[in-house]
């Protein structure tokens, strides 16, 4: 197949894809209209669980954090009062 030939099957799987595309849409715009959504309600229920969750992943990981550091600074006053007893 030439370059020519090439170039219009992929026109036409990208113009197939378009279609596809457009066909998605206008069910799901179907099925928000059918079932009485509020797509804006649902929106607001997304941004506020993500923002939620968000909250809760900085809290976990600054716990981590403290936890960490109160860790390490427990086991290097351990090892120097050990390496300090050792030296005397």
């Amino acid at each position: 197949m030439n370059d020519y030939g090439n170039e219009l099957l992929l026109f036409d799987l990208m113009a197939r894809e378009v279609e596809l595309y457009y066909w998605i849409n206008s069910v799901i715009y179907a099925l928000i209209e059918s079932t009485g959504w509020d797509i804006m309600e649902f929106n607001d229920q997304i941004f506020f669980a993500t923002n939620n969750a968000t909250i809760i992943m900085i809290l976990v990981s600054s716990l981590g954090i403290i936890i960490g550091v109160i860790v390490a600074v427990f086991i290097s006053v351990t090892v120097t009062k050990a390496v300090k007893n050792k030296q005397q």
